[in-house]
């Protein structure tokens, strides 16, 4: 996962959620290696953290990189996923994107007298910080956008299947002579193509209103917009 970009990948297929609109921050389009790379900002430059396959992946390397580099940062962290960032321990970092180790070596101490203190206790006080800024817009609107990816996926998955199902029986020696399998063989395809038809709605619809949701949550919230 945490590799770094290595040349044309031209061979490489396109991740699934290439051409959707970016959901999460800390990371870009890499045309030449056909995948999302991660890069976060620290000390005034942008480091390199890792390659991913999808934007979900993306955005939880980022997140494993604020964690790990928090104590050496200087700014309130702009999570994508705030729920989560508490669950995150070294031994994640350590099996998930080691190169996280080496850059915070690399990085200097802000204050000299953090050097001493102990690092979860240093995370804690930046996420204390940073939560202070986050609402539950933000929040809501989080879990609308992941929920809008896994539908994605899913009438994806659902078109693909649809399509190689509805032929599939083909290859069975007599299988149209069957009393009633046929019928239901047709029957599961069409509702599969059904189902991926009503999800293609219904992910267009919550695209057409995802602002009047992050407007409506501002206005519960008290946030002004």
């Amino acid at each position: 996962m945490a590799s770094r970009p290595d040349g044309a990948k031209k061979d490489r297929p396109y991740p699934i959620d290439w051409h959707e609109r970016t959901l999460w921050r800390g990371f870009a389009r890499n045309e030449l290696n056909r995948q999302y790379i991660v890069r976060v900002s620290a000390q005034g430059k942008q480091h390199f953290v890792a390659m991913a396959d999808c934007q979900e992946q993306a955005a939880m390397l980022y997140d494993l990189a604020l964690w790990k580099l928090a104590p050496k940062l200087t700014r309130k962290l702009k999570l994508n996923f705030p729920d989560d960032f508490s669950f995150i321990t070294q031994e994640k970092v350590d099996r998930i994107c080691p190169r996280l180790n080496e850059l915070f070596n690399e990085l200097t101490w802000v204050r000299a007298e953090d050097e001493t203190k102990d690092q979860d206790e240093l995370r804690r006080a930046i996420l204390t910080d940073s939560r202070s800024g986050v609402r539950a817009t933000c929040l809501a609107v989080e879990k609308f956008d992941a929920q809008l990816v896994r539908l994605k996926r899913l009438r994806a998955h659902l078109d693909t299947e649809a399509t190689e199902f509805d032929v599939a029986h083909l290859g069975i020696g007599g299988f149209l002579k069957l009393a009633e399998a046929p019928t239901l063989w047709k029957g599961c395809g069409e509702g599969a193509q059904t189902m991926a038809n009503n999800l293609k709605l219904l992910i267009e619809s919550m695209e057409r209103q995802r602002p009047y949701l992050v407007k409506l949550n501002s206005i519960n919230s008290g946030e002004l917009l």
